[in-house]
Parts: structure tokens; sequence; C-alpha cells
């Protein structure tokens, strides 16, 4: 096995009957070592273009999210993170009081606010 994988090897291996000098120019570039990392350059900034691009996403997407929470009041018809809808009774600064059902009400977090029902019926209007 080890001498057929040394024969393939050395006949890929092409020969050098060019000029010694043309030759030697082709062998030191095909071996400087700036040469190897200039092919990863390209693959380098594809990737933070993409981490860049897909972070941008994100936070425009947290804004709205900010937005929507700092727009909700008292009467706000919002759902819950885990899919309850409910009125918010009142506004804390870091909790709403929201009345899930009739004398029932419950403190949430405001980010266990996932969207405010106004709010998407006038997306879903457009």
């Amino acid at each position: 096995m080890l001498n057929m994988l040394t024969v393939l090897a050395q006949a890929q291996t092409p020969a050098t009957t060019a000029a010694p000098a043309a030759g030697a120019a082709a062998e030191t570039a095909q071996r400087s070592p700036e040469g190897g990392f200039l092919i990863w350059i390209p693959l380098l900034v594809m990737m933070v273009a993409l981490i860049w691009i897909s972070s941008r996403g994100q936070k425009k997407q947290r804004e709205r999210h900010q937005q929507m929470l700092n727009g909700l009041q008292k009467g706000s018809r919002v759902i819950l993170a885990g899919g309850l809808y409910g009125n918010i009774v009142e506004v804390k600064d870091k909790t709403f009081i929201v009345e899930i059902a009739k004398d029932t009400r419950v403190e949430v977090a405001k980010s266990g606010v996932s969207a405010s029902v106004d709010e998407e019926n006038k997306t879903e209007g457009k």
C-alpha cells in the first residue's frame, strides 16, 4: 500500500525540464509562506461580512422589540413568552402586571412579553 502511494506521489510531481531560472522562480513562488495565506483572505473576508450582516439583523430586531416594550402601557393587550394572552394592568420599572383571566393577575418581566396584539393586528392589516 505504501509503495502504491509513493509511486502515485512521484507520478503527480511535475518534472522540471524548463529553464533552471524559470523553474527556480516557480518553486519559490509555490513554497513561499505568504502564498499559502493569500488563499484564505477571500474566505476570511466573506466570513467577517456574513457575521457582520447577521449581527446587524439581530440588532435591528432587538431594537424593534425594545421599542414595542417601551410603547406598551396600561390597557395594552399582549402575548407572553409562554403563549398566554393578557391585558397590562400596571407598568413598573422592570415588570408588567398582566391580567390573564378575570381576577387572575401575574407579574411578568418585560422581557417575557413576546408581542403586542395591537401591533400584530396592524401588520396583518397591511
